[in-house]
């Protein structure tokens, strides 16, 4: 094994001759002890020289390949009928029944009758609640009455009134809701598209003293837009919905002037302007369903409307326009002669062969 020394002062690295050295060759300083050192190692083959063989594996059958390089046979690139499923977890849910879902506008038009009703019922139970606060004010003008029953009549007034305007306002936006299924259906049937957006209905039906005007409009829209038979138009409604909806209106702006003005009787004036006013509510809340319902041609219960007509049968067939659904054909036919009555003028070539029968319903 070789020995060398070091040099205290160069720190440079010397063999080990014959004998041991004591001063440093290059700069005179003095040498450490000898020290035995380990071979230097060979330098390894930088790895990009270096190529790997594969052989194979001893006493085996394989033979290594020393002829040309074959190519495979061109197949079909392969394909697949959607994307690969791998991956995290999805939803087996089909996509059509999602969107068979209704929205949640959708959702809010089918309860607004429903709601509207409930309304109506609320504003009802109101207005008895300041007819009997007026009626004990009237009493009490001549007699005493017990203070339980001022209480329990201040109790109805308090808890009628507020939850009548709390379901007015979840009854609106459903309304409001169902003006834009609505539209859209009918302009859909037309082939047309709803050329008023959802947020202009909104701001028409909600924004106070715009909603005086607009919602008639909208609803005037629906009627003239084609879709609806002219037998089944619904304009006459409109009109006295309109009409109500803005006398709604008024009176509820006089019912908060009534209410700023001082003395008893103008306190028992502004009850009982109160109990008409819930009476007049709760009719324009009624109102708005039926008209909600006519647009589908729907009763104000739900379902199919039927209609109930007079008519004269002419030998056992009701003359009924067939061509379009729910339209009345005019009415025709000859009275028939009374029985008792005795004219010697009329004879029985005088009289029709086909006379008209009794007069019938039919329903539709």
């Amino acid at each position: 094994m070789p020995h060398h020394q070091v040099c205290s002062h160069c720190r440079a690295v010397w063999a080990v001759g014959a004998a041991p050295a004591a001063i440093c060759p290059r700069c005179g300083g003095r040498l450490s002890a000898p020290f035995a050192t380990a071979p230097v190692p060979q330098r390894m083959p930088a790895p990009g020289r270096v190529r790997w063989v594969a052989t194979p594996p001893p006493n085996s059958s394989v033979a290594l390949s020393t002829g040309t390089r074959q190519t495979a046979a061109v197949s079909p690139t392969p394909t697949y009928p959607g994307n690969p499923g791998w991956g995290l977890w999805q939803s087996t849910e089909d996509a059509d029944e999602r969107d068979d879902r209704p929205s949640m506008i959708e959702r809010w038009a089918y309860r607004a009758p429903g709601l509207l009703l409930a309304t109506a019922v609320l504003y009802a139970a109101a207005a008895a609640a300041e007819l009997i606060r007026y009626l004990l004010l009237a009493y009490n003008r001549t007699h005493l009455i017990p203070l339980w029953v001022g209480f329990v009549s201040d109790a109805l007034v308090w808890l009628a009134s507020p939850a009548a305007i709390v379901l007015a306002a979840v009854s609106a936006a459903a309304a409001v809701c169902r003006l834009i299924v609505d539209r859209a259906a009918v302009f859909d049937v037309v082939g047309r598209s709803d050329p008023r957006s959802a947020r202009a209905l909104a701001l028409g039906c909600l924004v106070p003293v715009v909603n005086w005007v607009y919602p008639g409009v909208f609803l005037t829209e629906i009627d003239r837009a084609g879709a609806i038979p002219t037998a089944h138009r619904f304009t006459s409604a409109i009109r006295w919905w309109w009409a109500l909806w803005v006398l709604g209106w008024a009176m509820f702006l006089g019912q908060l002037a009534l209410r700023r003005v001082d003395g008893l009787q103008a306190a028992a004036n502004a009850v009982l302007f109160s109990a008409v006013t819930d009476l007049v509510a709760a009719a324009v809340a009624v109102a708005t369903a039926v008209v909600f319902r006519r647009i589908r041609d729907e009763a104000i219960e739900g379902g199919p409307r039927r209609l109930r007509r007079w008519v004269i049968s002419v030998e056992g067939d009701a003359m009924v326009d067939k061509a379009t659904p729910g339209a009345i054909a005019p009415i025709r036919g000859v009275d028939a002669p009374h029985p008792d009555a005795s004219d010697s003028s009329t004879s029985d070539s005088d009289v029709p062969a086909s006379a008209p029968s009794p007069v019938g319903t039919e329903r539709i």
